[in-house]
C-alpha cells in the first residue's frame, strides 16, 4: 500500500440499495454492510458500507 501521509483507518460508502450489483462489487473489494442510514431528512435511505485500511 502506498502511504500518502494520511492516517485514516477506514473508508465509508453510502450505496443505493436499488443497485445490488454495485453493493456486490464493493463487497468483493472488502467492504462490509454495517447498516443503513438516511443522511438528511429528505434523502433516501442508503446501505452503509465500511472497509478498514492498513
Amino acid at each position: 500500500m502506498v502511504s500518502l501521509g494520511r492516517d485514516e483507518r477506514g473508508v465509508t460508502l453510502l450505496v443505493d440499495p436499488g443497485h445490488p450489483k454495485v453493493k456486490a462489487l464493493y463487497e468483493g473489494w472488502g467492504y462490509l454492510h454495517i447498516g443503513d442510514q438516511q443522511p438528511f431528512p429528505d434523502a433516501p435511505v442508503y446501505t452503509t458500507m465500511l472497509r478498514t485500511l492498513g
